[in-house]
């Protein structure tokens, strides 16, 4: 446990629960104006993951352009930086980008105040260079793992965590969410937004484009791989270099868009963890 975390317990066991509620409050107030986004570094993966919703599996190897990355962080910064409360760097797997150290410092640049974190499955942290942890500390980068049934030594990341003072987290990812893809777009737009979880927590930056979830951003390696057509229409995402400030993006993101008539967010189910088979099943 570290200090920040001491002190939050300190003020859970020791202030009025009249204050307590007051930050409690304040915090909501806060997340429901302030911008948390994600953005896909890769979006190939080298763990092949039965049902990704990111399609990884079927993804050709693509790492995003860095020079994309900057300009993008850059105009967000310019439209209110303080803004941005949470930006999670993802893939695919993320370790995979040839700059990833750069990508981590790039996104601390241009966001001093924002938690960042990298979203990774862990298989290559035990390999990377203490220069990568080094950064991860310096720039304050929360290494996020998603624990699935696998060997990542486990016993290695948390002694380079420890040597490093890196923060580390751990989700067990042994259940995957099966996230079905209504290719005719029969689905309500309306009703689904009400339902999905990741229309309200997993909003995606993609080349100058916010969308609503990370879906309509990827949805080209799926219509690529099964010969498909599911469109992207401008009405399904917000150009950042359009926009005026993070206000008129957050109120984007309210509503829904086109696209969510293409996700069949009722019939959505767990499963158990598994490689993929490449087979259009796994998403429909």
């Amino acid at each position: 446990m570290d200090i920040r975390d001491k002190f939050k317990t300190y003020v859970k066991d020791h202030m009025p629960s009249f204050l307590l509620n007051k930050l409690k409050d304040l915090r909501k107030q806060y997340i429901e104006n302030s911008l948390y986004f994600q953005v896909h570094l890769t979006n190939h993966c080298n763990l092949k993951c039965k049902c990704c919703s990111h399609f990884s599996p079927i993804s050709e190897e693509k790492n995003l352009d860095i020079k994309i990355l900057e300009n993008d962080f850059k105009r967000l910064a310019s439209l209110g930086r303080n803004k941005i409360r949470q930006i999670d760097l993802l893939g695919g797997e993320p370790l995979l980008h040839p700059e990833i150290n750069n990508c981590l410092i790039i996104a601390r640049k241009y966001f001093k105040r924002a938690k960042i974190l990298l979203i990774t499955n862990g298989i290559l942290l035990p390999a990377e260079p203490d220069n990568f942890w080094k950064i991860c500390k310096k720039n304050n980068i929360v290494l996020s793992i998603s624990q699935y049934p696998i060997s990542i030594g486990l016993n290695e990341i948390k002694e380079k965590g420890k040597l490093f003072g890196t923060k580390l987290i751990f989700n067990s990812n042994n259940i995957f969410g099966h996230f079905r893809i209504d290719v005719n777009g029969k689905q309500n737009e309306i009703e689904n937004i009400n339902m999905c979880y990741e229309s309200k927590n997993c909003n995606c930056l993609d080349n100058g484009k916010i969308f609503l979830c990370y879906i309509p951003a990827c949805i080209d390696t799926f219509n690529k791989k099964f010969n498909l057509n599911i469109p992207v229409s401008k009405d399904d995402y917000i150009d950042i270099y359009e926009s005026n400030s993070i206000q008129e993006i957050m109120d984007f993101l309210k509503k829904p868009v086109p696209f969510c008539k293409y996700c069949d967010v009722k019939n959505r189910n767990n499963i158990d963890w598994g490689i993929s088979k490449r087979t259009i099943e796994e998403w429909v």
